[in-house]
């Protein structure tokens, strides 16, 4: 039986992937009179930058040898891994804030972007497992699980590690999910406000810092869940950064002050 707290948990973990960015978009749409537009241009560029870019390179990468000698040294392949995450992200936000969304270049549509580039990451990456997660435990919990899921995907192997998984994994487990994601959510808002103050004021170097400081995150992430570092003190770390984003995004305002100097169209 898969515990009652550890599905409660997977309830929390969904409603916070949900309805975290759907709640802000809501709010600022309402109150701060935000465009939708950034929202869903932050939707598309995580999209294409991570599922139809970098992923797909990444897997094709895989059958290289070098790449799989590099995979062997966990702090190398974490560095690699938060290279490309900024270079694809942080690039996709230079593309969206340059190219398409040059009537939307305030810090509220920073917020937005950041707002629908985080959102759909919660979305994709604990919400849909979420649901999967909520379903399956209900069928373990009611015995339907062998019956009708395992004979669906047809590879006991896996479905005995997905029951076992259900089963034996923490509770609270499932609950740090859902609160992680809080924390990317202010980390993805940040780096779009860095972008968009680069693009804002012609100032590349700027993405380049959105690049360096995403890597920079990311890359100590995979060197700690690779050497077995207890998960409380990866997730302490994943906090102290966003707090370190909450504050830059409270002092951006400062950044945004609208100045007399009109900012081409082109650099």
């Amino acid at each position: 039986m898969v515990n009652q707290a550890s599905i409660a948990f997977m309830f929390l973990s969904l409603i916070i992937s949900f309805f975290l960015p759907i709640g802000l978009t809501i709010y600022y749409y309402k109150k701060k009179e935000i465009s939708l537009k950034p929202v869903f241009v932050g939707v598309l560029v995580f999209f294409v930058s991570q599922l139809v870019l970098r992923i797909p390179i990444l897997q094709l990468l895989s059958t290289q040898k070098w790449y799989k000698s590099m995979e062997e040294n966990s702090i190398l392949i974490s560095l690699f891994l938060g290279l490309t995450a900024g270079l694809f992200e942080e690039l996709g936000r230079f593309v969206g804030f340059k190219y398409i969304l040059k009537e939307n270049l305030d810090r509220n549509d920073g917020i937005a972007f950041g707002i629908g580039h985080g959102g759909i990451e919660a979305i994709l990456v604990v919400g849909i497992t979420s649901i999967n997660n909520i379903y399956y435990s209900f069928s373990i919990n009611s015995g339907n699980f062998d019956k009708v899921i395992a004979p669906s995907i047809n590879q006991r192997e896996i479905t005995d590690a997905i029951k076992n998984q259900l089963i034996t994994t923490p509770s609270y487990y499932f609950a740090i999910s859902g609160v992680e994601r809080i924390f990317a959510f202010t980390l993805q808002i940040a780096l779009s406000i860095l972008v968009l103050y680069g693009v804002k004021n012609e100032k590349f170097e700027y993405v380049v810092y959105a690049i360096l400081l995403h890597m920079i995150i990311d890359s100590p992430l995979g060197i700690m869940q690779a050497n077995g570092v207890n998960l409380f003190l990866i997730e302490g770390y994943i906090a102290l950064t966003a707090v370190v984003a909450f504050i830059f995004i409270l002092k951006s305002k400062e950044l945004f002050v609208e100045n007399k100097q009109q900012v081409r169209d082109n650099w």
